[in-house]
C-alpha cells in the first residue's frame, strides 16, 4: 500500500483521496499606494518569492496571495497576469490589512471543506523572501511522517537555519530562528483550525506545547530560507528600526555566490543591486500611526453598514460616503511614505 494511502487509511479516509490540504499563505503589498514603493517591492517579489515558489519541487499546495482590492490597476493587472500562467496561485481580495488573518482563514476551511475535511497544512511566506527549492517538500514530508505515526496536533514545523541577505549588496550570513517568519507551517485538524497567520510566528511552538502538540524542526546543513532586508522593510517602516545596516556590518557577512542563490531558485538577484531603494519620509513612522488610525474608524463605519444590512436595512449615503473618504485618506497617507 503506498504511503498516501496508509496515512489516508489512518485518518480513516477513502482510498486514493488527498491525504492534506497545503496551503501557503503572503500577503502582498496591502495597503500600499506608493508607485515607487510598489515597483521596488514589486521587483523584489518577482526576483525572490515567486522565482523560488516556482522552483518547488512538490507541486501539491496552492499558494494563497492576500492583496488589497484597491490595488492600483497597472500593478493588479501584472499580478493577474502571473496567476493566470500558474494554477497554484489564489488572489485573496482584502479591504484591510487586518482582514488578511481571519479571511486567509476562512478561504482554507471552505477549500478543506470541499475536499472532504482532511487535516490542513498551513506555511507562511513573506512577499520579500526566498525558499530553498526543496523546503515544501520536506514540510510535507514532516507532515505526512507525524499523521502517519499519530502524533498529536496541532504540529508546528519549523526550518530553522538559513540566510540573513540584503539584495542591493548581495551579502549576507548564516542565521538561525526557531520560528521565523519565513517556511514556519501548522498542521491541523480541520475541527481545530486555526492556520499559521493565527498567532505571531515567535510563538507558535511554544502554541502548540502549550496544547500538548508535537514540534518537527528542519535543520542540518541545508540552509532553508532567504530572509531579505531592506529599505522597505515593514519593521522600518513602522518603526524606524530596521536590519539592513546589522546584516551588512555583521562579522559573518559575504556575497552570497550564484550558486547558493540558485538553491532557492532565485537567478537574478544582480539586477536587485541596479534598483534604487525607495527613500522614506521623515515622517514615515508617523504617517503609518495615522494610517492605522484611519484603518480603525473604516473598521468602525463597516461594522455599522453590516448591522444596518444585517438588519434589513440600507446604509445611508452618508455613511457610505464617510467609509470612502476614509479609503481616500488612507491612500493619500501611504502614498506620502516616500521623500
Amino acid at each position: 500500500m503506498a504511503f498516501r494511502d496508509r496515512v489516508a487509511r489512518r485518518l480513516g479516509m477513502p482510498r486514493g483521496k488527498r491525504h492534506l490540504l497545503h496551503v501557503v499563505g503572503t500577503r502582498l503589498e496591502i495597503g500600499v499606494f506608493n508607485v515607487q514603493w510598489l515597483e521596488y517591492r514589486w521587483q523584489l517579489f518577482e526576483t525572490l518569492a515567486l522565482s523560488s515558489i516556482d522552483a518547488q519541487s512538490e507541486k501539491d499546495f496552492t499558494w494563497v496571495l492576500g492583496i488589497d482590492r484597491d490595488m492600483p490597476q497597472s500593478f493588479r493587472e501584472r499580478l493577474d497576469e502571473l496567476a493566470a500562467a500558474r494554477p497554484w496561485i489564489r488572489l485573496l481580495e482584502l479591504e484591510l490589512l487586518d482582514d488578511f488573518e481571519s479571511e486567509f482563514k476562512q478561504w482554507c476551511l471552505k477549500e478543506a471543506e470541499a475536499k472532504g475535511r482532511p487535516p490542513v497544512l498551513t506555511t507562511r511566506i513573506d512577499n520579500d523572501d526566498a525558499v530553498h527549492r526543496e523546503l515544501f517538500g520536506e514540510i510535507r514530508r514532516a507532515a505526512c511522517e507525524l499523521l502517519a505515526n499519530g502524533s498529536a496536533l496541532p504540529a508546528a514545523i519549523t526550518a530553522v537555519s538559513g540566510y540573513q541577505w540584503v539584495p542591493a549588496t548581495g551579502h549576507g550570513y548564516r542565521a538561525y530562528h526557531h520560528s521565523h517568519s519565513i517556511g514556519t507551517s501548522l498542521l491541523e485538524s480541520f475541527d481545530a483550525f486555526t492556520s499559521v497567520y493565527g498567532k505571531n510566528h515567535r510563538r507558535i511552538p511554544d502554541w502548540v506545547v502549550e496544547r500538548d502538540g508535537s514540534v518537527r524542526h528542519l535543520g542540518g546543513d541545508t540552509r532553508w530560507w532567504l530572509y531579505a532586508t531592506t529599505a522597505t522593510s515593514l519593521v522600518l517602516l513602522r518603526t524606524g528600526k530596521g536590519l539592513r545596516d546589522g546584516t551588512v556590518a555583521n562579522p559573518g557577512a559575504h556575497e552570497l555566490a550564484a550558486k547558493t542563490l540558485r538553491a532557492f531558485g532565485v537567478d537574478a538577484a544582480g539586477g536587485l543591486r541596479d534598483i534604487d531603494e525607495p527613500v522614506l519620509a521623515e515622517r514615515h513612522v508617523d504617517l503609518v500611526d495615522q494610517g492605522k488610525a484611519v484603518d480603525r474608524d473604516i473598521k468602525r463605519v463597516r461594522a455599522q453598514i453590516r448591522q444596518l444590512r444585517k438588519a434589513g436595512e440600507r446604509a445611508d449615503t452618508e455613511l457610505l460616503a464617510k467609509r470612502q473618504e476614509l479609503h481616500d485618506r488612507r491612500k493619500e497617507l501611504a502614498r506620502a511614505w516616500v521623500a
